[in-house]
């Protein structure tokens, strides 16, 4: 279950709770109603009220009995939700129908539609709540259901038909008034606990790395030295020893290591120190199309990964043209090898709000657990047996020297997709150079 999903639950069980206590008191109401005269307001018997009571403790019980056993959070949210609509219905038509001061709770339940679920599921909620009071005030006009209240005979007879219309017409404008601003107010709020969630995870990155950074960088450049004396001499006695078969296999086992390690500290110290570099202005397809070209003819990604390219044209950021393609690279390399057998990788180009240029580069791999999406970010952290576990380190710290960020969406079984956002040029180079021309 994922992380939204199992916030969707721990909402709806408070949820659950706050209804059976509403329900307590309400049974609790009834009780002292019964002890006075057995009335409510001289409408209609306590009775009514022990009944919707039950009937609402009772179904607590059992959505309490459902909820760790349900699979898909966001269904079992928008039935409680419906059942709600349905018991304040009642509660309306006990309390007056058309006269009643208790249509408001349609609102809450809207509230909480939008809370809980996305702007669409909250318009539905708010249109079975227009619909169920629409219905409930036609059949008490036309005397389908009796109206309570002293009155006799259907409704039609004290209410024109056009006051019972602008009564329903208000109230599903409220109800859809409350949905579209709540549900604003709410995806606003998920988008500022996001980028908090983001920043949050941002500052412990650069806290624990802040001081070991200083000092791996330090003994970085202290091992290069020794490792090109070392790569030297054993090509200086691979020649000496050119006649022992062994020796000239072990000498380049050595040198081989040494490159190795040669690189490793390469991209550490990329990883701990980075920077701008020469920022220069780059156009962002033209880039991305040029790492794809070079990946298809890869040995790992020929003949087994397709290719679906979205770019939007003419779309310019300002960045040292070198550090830019190692990150595609990385990211790009990052979703092939993600792919076992045959795949797809998507890379969409385009604009956000005019101000960041946004790329996503989407795979049909493995995914990642949601246990591993905090630390894939760490330097060191792999899951490839041959992986230095930098790749996606120094992709970070480059996109951030350049004020850009790197984020991911990934499930299991159903692929990742790494979302890269720099800010944009507000101009195209080649226009300005025409202009000037």
């Amino acid at each position: 279950m994922q992380v939204q999903d199992k916030d969707i639950l721990k909402k709806i069980n408070w949820l659950m709770g706050v209804r059976a206590i509403l329900a307590l008191i309400l049974l609790m109401f009834s009780a002292l109603v019964q002890s006075q005269g057995g009335f409510v307001f001289h409408i209609f018997p306590a009775t009514a009220l022990y009944v919707l009571a039950t009937i609402t403790l009772i179904l607590s019980l059992i959505f309490a009995f459902w909820s760790p056993r349900t699979k898909k959070p966001r269904l079992f949210a928008i039935v409680q939700l419906v059942v709600d609509v349905l018991l304040i219905t009642a509660l309306i038509w006990m309390t007056g129908g058309y006269d009643s001061l208790l249509t408001f709770l349609y609102m809450l339940v809207i509230i909480n539609a939008s809370i809980l679920l996305s702007r669409k599921e909250s318009l539905l909620i708010a249109a079975v709540s227009a619909i169920a009071f629409g219905l409930l005030v036609d059949f008490e006009y036309y005397g389908i259901l009796p109206v309570l209240g002293g009155e006799t005979g259907p409704l039609m007879n004290r209410v024109d038909f056009w006051s019972v219309f602008f009564r329903i017409l208000a109230t599903t404008v409220a109800c859809f008034s409350v949905s579209v601003l709540t549900s604003f107010l709410s995806v606003q709020l998920r988008k500022a606990r996001e980028e908090i969630r983001y920043m949050g995870n941002y500052v412990k990155r650069m806290e624990s790395l802040a001081t070991v950074g200083e000092m791996a960088a330090g003994l970085a450049h202290e091992i290069k030295n020794p490792l090109a004396s070392l790569r030297g001499s054993i090509e200086l006695l691979e020649t000496e020893v050119c006649k022992d078969t062994d020796s000239v296999r072990l000498m380049r086992i050595v040198r081989r290591e040494a490159d190795r390690l040669s690189n490793l500290v390469t991209e550490f110290l990329n990883f701990a120190r980075p920077d701008k570099g020469n920022p220069a202005p780059i156009e962002v397809g033209s880039m991305i199309q040029e790492s794809i070209q070079i990946l298809k003819q890869s040995e790992g990604s020929r003949g087994r990964i397709r290719y679906a390219l979205f770019l939007e044209p003419e779309v310019w950021v300002e960045a040292d043209p070198d550090r830019m393609r190692q990150v595609l690279w990385n990211l790009l390399l990052n979703a092939v090898e993600s792919m076992e057998g045959e795949g797809e990788v998507q890379v969409t180009l385009d604009m956000e709000k005019e101000k960041n240029v946004r790329i996503a580069i989407k795979d049909t791999g493995c995914g990642i657990p949601e246990s591993d999406l905090a630390s894939i970010f760490a330097p060191f952290y792999t899951t490839k047996p041959r992986g230095t576990g930098l790749g996606l380190s120094i992709a970070v710290r480059i996109l951030e020297a350049m004020g850009g960020r790197l984020d991911v969406k990934s499930r299991p079984g159903e692929g990742s997709t790494f979302i890269l956002r720099m800010p944009c040029l507000p101009y195209s180079p080649e226009s300005v150079n025409a202009g000037r021309g």
